[in-house]
This record gives structure tokens, sequence and C-alpha cells, in this order.
């Protein structure tokens, strides 16, 4: 687990590591040698004052010292991990259990710090310990003092500053609201209007702010959506980005990226794999990466991106995501902003450049299950691409949002990917017919073998606009596409799935293979190679798990007609099913 850093850890180690400073410094002020500091300095004034022995301290002294401060900023950030730790787990951080933890590891700390300075002293310089013990803690004595008056001089000044400042305005804000008036309403009492969330996805999150009465003291779009509004001046500062695209083919994009990849960052793919990936993005917005881990799931979205001259956005699931909240972030009551999470910003900049392709990527997707937190995406992208939108919060009417945030809504723009990698094994969940519909999914079955080229090959620029045209062409093209005797086989084959295994296939695969098929074949394979990946990945894994020994006979048969009465060559199809027979053997 990574520690997720917030202000307040942020400012505990801050002051740990300045208090080790202040340590240093105090300890040469009290140095009885004086070499650095006078002997009238205020701290060794001070000090004599106290009663305190005057003490020239040795090597092993300072060396003591020193692995005190050390140990107590490891201290610091081991405390602040078992928070994280904690809140990760969704347990109190300061509870009888975490006090306990804090006290052993300070104990350890103390231990390490101490035990390992005393080496140093052995064996002829033990005669020294004493006069060291009670310089280090003086000095520690002092520091803390100098830390503390420090700090809450600087506390002083700024709540000086800040009440300056707003002198005008009330300490506390009073809102005169009836009560009765800013109680919650429903979901269905707050979006009850019909008309104007036609065509619209609205989540069931209890993170959406209920009534915009709730919402008085919001008076401009920086006080509530601070990263946003960042975003929309840093578009006013540089314009929309006209990008000067590639007039590379599909099938020379794909070579290209192998030997890219290859060359450049020491990653060997097969053609086939890259050709599904470019396909994918043409019938589905929602790519999955499947496999074993170090398969290179997780280096192809972010080296296609940097190929093509942008840069993949990583939003690292946790076990703990339960709702759209962890993504999409929410509304803080309390501080009257919107907690905005990296994963919003990146989808609300790809809505203010809408020419740049936006590649989010959901790394390790299925740790936690994809149909609790990713529900409302799952939705939408299923609309057409003009209203695929999601609403974060209701505003109040006069409140001016953020640009490309009307009404509360945000915007999941056309040209934004979504790629979740997928690991298979114990610790994750079993991805379900509901995703696997809507997505592409190539599985990462082996490690890539080595792949020798001669030629190079240099990084590209390629838009939204460009690679939809080059999606389009290809659709555009007769020879690449699927005809009626295709369609006609296609349809057979599936009447034969369902006959066997009772498994019934809808519209939506359909279309994805019509709309896969020549963006395949343009990215330089085959009619053959598309209908077997299809086939293999969307429709065969729904026997996954299926573990009847009456099973065995149905995959003979359908091995059968595969291989005699289908006129396209499925050889990842078979492979799939000798595979599932041997599993019932």
């Amino acid at each position: 687990m990574k520690l997720k850093l917030t202000r307040l850890k942020i400012i505990a180690i801050c002051v740990s590591i300045f208090y080790a400073f202040i340590s240093l410094f105090v300890g040469l002020s009290l140095d009885a040698s004086y070499e650095v500091f006078k002997d009238d300095n205020p701290i060794a004034l001070i000090a004599r004052a106290m009663g305190f022995n005057e003490i020239i301290p040795t090597s092993q002294t300072w060396i003591m010292l020193c692995f005190l401060l050390i140990w107590l900023v490891i201290y610091v950030v081991s405390v602040c991990y078992v928070n994280s730790y904690a809140k990760n787990k969704e347990e109190s951080p300061i509870n009888s259990k975490y006090i306990l933890i804090y006290a052993i590891i300070l104990f350890i700390c103390l231990l390490l710090s101490i035990g390992i300075a005393t080496l140093f002293f052995l064996p002829n310089n033990f005669g020294i310990y004493k006069d060291s013990l009670i310089f280090t803690f003086e000095t520690l004595f002092f520091a803390l003092v100098i830390t503390l008056f420090i700090c809450l001089l600087c506390f002083s000044l700024v709540g000086l500053y800040i009440n300056i400042k707003n002198y005008k305005k009330p300490l506390f804000s009073v809102e005169n609201t009836p009560k009765e008036e800013v109680r919650n309403h429903s979901l269905n009492d707050t979006f009850a209007n019909k008309e104007d969330n036609k065509n619209v996805n609205v989540s069931a999150s209890p993170q959406i702010i209920q009534s915009s009465q709730g919402l008085n003291n919001i008076k401009d779009k920086e006080e509530l959506f601070k990263g946003l509004t960042k975003i929309d001046k840093e578009y006013f500062n540089r314009g929309n980005l006209n990008l000067d695209s590639t007039n590379l083919s599909l099938s020379d994009i794909c070579k290209n990226l192998q030997i890219y990849l290859a060359k450049e960052e020491r990653l060997f793919y097969d053609l086939n794999i890259l050709r599904s990936f470019i396909a994918g993005l043409s019938s589905s917005s929602l790519i999955i990466l499947e496999g074993i881990s170090g398969t290179g799931k997780s280096s192809l979205p972010r080296y296609f991106a940097k190929f093509i001259g942008e840069e993949a956005y990583f939003e690292a699931i946790q076990a703990t995501y339960r709702d759209r909240a962890n993504l999409l972030g929410y509304y803080n009551e309390f501080t009257n902003t919107y907690m905005e999470t990296d994963f919003l910003k990146s989808l609300y900049k790809a809505s203010i450049y809408p020419n740049k392709l936006n590649f989010v990527v959901l790394d390790e997707m299925n740790i936690s299950r994809v149909e609790y937190y990713f529900a409302d995406f799952l939705s939408v992208l299923e609309y057409p691409e003009d209203s695929r939108k999601i609403r974060l919060m209701e505003l109040p009417l006069d409140y001016k949002a953020p640009n490309n945030l009307k009404n509360g809504y945000l915007e999941i723009s056309p040209n934004n990917y979504f790629i979740g990698t997928c690991n298979k094994d114990d610790s994750t969940y079993t991805l379900t017919d509901k995703v696997i519909d809507r997505a592409i999914v190539i599985d990462f079955k082996n490690y890539g073998e080595e792949i020798k080229f001669n030629e190079d090959v240099k990084p590209i620029i390629l838009s939204y606009n460009t690679l939809n045209n080059l999606f389009k062409n290809a659709k555009d093209n007769k020879d690449y596409n699927l005809t009626d005797n295709d369609f006609k086989a296609i349809l057979a084959l599936l009447k034969e799935m369902e006959t066997l295994f009772d498994v019934v296939i809808g519209n939506r695969i359909l279309n994805q293979l019509k709309n896969f098929t020549p963006v395949y074949v343009s990215c330089g394979g085959t009619k053959d190679e598309a209908i077997d990946f299809m086939f293999s990945t969307k429709i065969l894994r729904k026997l996954d798990g299926h573990f009847e020994s009456s099973l065995k006979q149905s995959l003979n048969k359908l091995k059968q007609y595969l291989k005699s009465d289908f006129i396209f060559n499925m050889n990842e199809s078979v492979k799939l099913i000798d595979k599932y027979i041997r599993r019932l053997q």
C-alpha cells in the first residue's frame, strides 16, 4: 500500500525535519568547545543559568544525536503510513490497536537509534557514554522548546494576517434558512424533472448534493472547483490545440509502434496484440488488458500514448473502491468545496481539448468490483457520443460553473478511452458478463519474446480526429467489411452456441464485431483473425467457470463445427476449446 499524503501528514513530516535541524543547531550552541558559536550565545547562557553542565561532545556523541534525529523522522513517516493503512481499512487510526502499534514503533526506533549509537562507544569509549546521553537529551529538550516557540509564533502571525484581511467578515457564517427548507431530499425528489435529465446518466451516489439550498455560501466557481477552474485558465492562455497529425496508415502505425516499443522501450508485442488494441479503440471506449503479472499490460497504454505524443493517466484502483466518489470526488459540506480527484481533472481536460486523445488507465481494475465504482461509466458509454454526461452535483441557478461543467454535468467526451488492466489471481474479482460485453478484452497469455529490427522509427503525433478518420475510412472500405454471407455464417455459429450451451448473444457484440473487423483488417490483419479474436474473447469465455461433465461432448461438437462447417479459420478459438476439454478430463 502506498502512503497517501495529506496536508497534515506533510506538516508532521516537515516539522520533524525542521526539529532535526534545530537540534543540530542547538547542539552546536551547547558544545563547550565553542568552536562554532561563542560561549556567550543565548542558548549556552540559558543552559548555564539553569545549572546544566558544560560538556564537550565527542564524535560518538554527535553520532548518537544524529541517529536519534534520523529515527525520529523515520518514526513520524511510519506513523503517517500506519494512519493511511488504518483509513484504507476503514478503521479509526486512534483506537487502542493502532495506539499500541504507534508505541511499538516508537520503542523499536528508540532501541535501534540508541542501540546502534552505543556500538560506537565500544570497547574503549564507554566512559564518556553518560556525558554523551546528558548532552544529547539536553540538546533535544532545548530544540523542542525552540521548535514549539517558532511554531506558536508562526501560528499567531498567520492567524493575525487572516483576521486582519477578513476583519469585515463574520467569524462564523450563520444560515437563516428554515430547518424544513434545508432538509435532505431523496434522490428521486432531487432529480424529479425528467425532461432535464433526458439522455443524461445520474448516479445514485450519496455524495451528490441533494439540494442547492445547501450551497448558499458558494459565490464563484473558484471556491467550489479550483482545479477545474485552473484548467479553464490554462485553456484560455494556450488556446485550443490544432495538432499536426500523422499521415501514416493504420497498418503503418501498428508496424512502427511494434518497432518503437522493441527498440526504445525493450517491450516486445506480437503484431496481433497491437492490431487488436488499436481496432478495439474503434469498437468500444473500454479496453481490458487481461493476463498474468509482468506481461506488459500496463506498459502498452503508457508507451502507446508516448508514441503518439500523449501521456496516459493512471488510476491505481484500491480494494476499498465502492462507488463513483472514489473516481470523481465528492462535495465537502464543511469546506464548501468539491474534493476534486486527478481522475476528474483528466476527464475535464479531455473535454477542453477534444482533439487530444486521452487514455485513462484503471490499473488493477478488478482488485475491487468494477460494477461498484465504474457503474456510471458502464452505463453512460452506451449512450450516443453527444449525450455522455455524468452529474457531479446540483448547483445553484446563479452559480458560474467551470466552462465545461454545464449545470453540474461532467461531459465524457469521445476522445476519452478507458484502459483497464486485470491480473488473474486469487486476490482479484472475476469480470462479469456485464463488463465483458461492453469492453474489448485482450488476453496477454505469454511474455513477449525478443524481436530484432534493423530500421528505426520516431514517435508520431496522432490526434483524435485523425484516428477517427482512419477508423471511418476503414469502415467505408467494402473489401474490409463483413459481407452478407459472412454475417449468415456468424449468425449460424451463434445459433450453434445457443443450441449447445444455451448462450444467447445480443446485438451489442454483433455491432462491436461489425466495427472491429474492418479496422483490424486495415491494421494489417485478416477477417479470420478478427472474427476468431472476437469469438474467443467475447463469446467462448462465457463458458469460463463451467465444469459440468456434459459440457465436454458439446465442446467437441463445437470444435468439429468450427473446423469443418465454419467458413473462417478459428485457430485461437479451437485452442481455447481444447483447453476447456482438458480442464474437464
